[in-house]
C-alpha cells in the first residue's frame, strides 16, 4: 500500500497552485522592505499585507516606544552605529568589533522605514551636523561627557551616551532592541512571500513496491 508524504512546492508552482498574480516582484519586494505589508497591497493580497503590516508594525513600534526609557535624554534603540562598516586592515579584533557596534541595526535593516532615516542620521553625526526628526533614529554621541542622576539624586558619569541610554532606560532598552531586532528579521520572510509566493507543500504518494516487483506470470 502506498504511503503519501509532503513536499514543498516551487515558486512557480505555488503561484500557479494559488492563482496568484505578483505583479512586478521587484517592486512588491522593495514595496514590502520599506514598510511590512506594503508589497502585499500592491499585489492586491490584502489580507496577508493587513496582518504583516499590524504584527511586525507593532513589534517595530512598540520596541522604539519602550526602548526610550524615562530618562532626560530618548534613547534610540534604533540607530546606525558611527563606526566604520569596514574595519581597516581585516583584523580580527577590528572585525569583531564592528560586528558588535553594527549586527543590531544590520537585523533592524530589514524594514527600510527605520534603516533609511537611521543611516541619514549617521551621516550627519558623522559630518557633524546636527540630527533630523528631533533626534529620532540619531546615534549616541560616542565622546564627551555624559551624566545621569541615580535614585538618590548622585551624578553618574558614562563613558559615552550609549552607556547613558541603557543606564537610564535600564532594562526596557534591551527589551526594545530585541523587539525591533526581531520584527526586522520577521519582514525578511514577507520579503520573500512579496518577491516568490507562498511557501506552499504538497502530498505525493510514494510509489508502491508491488508495482516495481510484478510477480511472475505463470507463478
Amino acid at each position: 500500500m502506498s504511503k503519501n508524504h509532503n513536499v514543498f512546492l516551487s515558486s512557480d508552482a505555488a503561484i500557479e497552485h494559488y492563482g496568484l498574480d505578483l505583479k512586478n516582484r521587484g517592486l512588491a519586494a522593495l514595496l514590502a522592505w520599506l514598510v511590512p505589508g506594503l508589497g502585499h497591497f500592491y499585489q492586491g493580497r490584502n489580507v496577508k499585507g493587513t496582518l504583516f503590516m499590524l504584527c511586525i508594525g507593532t513589534l517595530l513600534v512598540f520596541g522604539i516606544y519602550v526602548g526610550q526609557g524615562r530618562g532626560d535624554t530618548v534613547a534610540q534603540v534604533v540607530h546606525a552605529s558611527t563606526a566604520d562598516f569596514a574595519p581597516g586592515g581585516g583584523r580580527m579584533g577590528g572585525v569583531l568589533q564592528a560586528a558588535g557596534a553594527h549586527w543590531k541595526f544590520v537585523c533592524q535593516s530589514g524594514v527600510g522605514a527605520v534603516a533609511l532615516p537611521a543611516l541619514v542620521q549617521r551621516d550627519r553625526a558623522r559630518k557633524g551636523r546636527p540630527a533630523l526628526l528631533g533626534g529620532l533614529f540619531a546615534p549616541p554621541d560616542m565622546e564627551g561627557k555624559h551624566t545621569s542622576l541615580d535614585s538618590s539624586g548622585h551624578e553618574v558619569e558614562h563613558p559615552n551616551e550609549l552607556a547613558k541610554w541603557n543606564y537610564d532606560a535600564g532594562f526596557a532598552f534591551e527589551v526594545g532592541t530585541m523587539y525591533t531586532v526581531i520584527a526586522g528579521l520577521l519582514n525578511l520572510i514577507v520579503i520573500y512571500d512579496a518577491a516568490y509566493g507562498p511557501l506552499a507543500s504538497a502530498q505525493v504518494a510514494d510509489p508502491d513496491p508491488d508495482d516495481s516487483n510484478p510477480k511472475d506470470s505463470d507463478s
